[in-house]
């Protein structure tokens, strides 16, 4: 799991990232979901954290930004049954 989202590191693609968590929290049973938050979620922001630098807005808030996109995700698209609490 953490392998994976690495290798997206590596290429600077903060959405496909995005989506590769979103299959990793559907598909897996990730144990420790806000260790892999604090991990990655400068790299799952990366976009929206270039954009607040030249806008002069909150890095804080292009986190919550992508957090809110994962979130979303997961509320259109988790099968009946299965819960996310963040």
């Amino acid at each position: 799991m953490f392998d994976g989202l690495k290798k997206h590191r590596t290429f600077e693609l903060p959405r496909a990232m995005r989506t590769f968590l979103f299959l990793i929290l559907m598909c897996g049973e990730p144990t420790d979901l806000k260790l892999l938050w604090e991990e990655f979620k400068e790299d799952l922001a990366e976009d929206f954290i270039r954009a607040a630098n030249r806008n002069s807005t909150s890095i804080d808030d292009a986190a919550k930004k992508a957090y809110r996109i994962i979130a979303n995700m997961l509320d259109n698209e988790t099968p009946e049954g299965r819960r996310f609490d963040y």
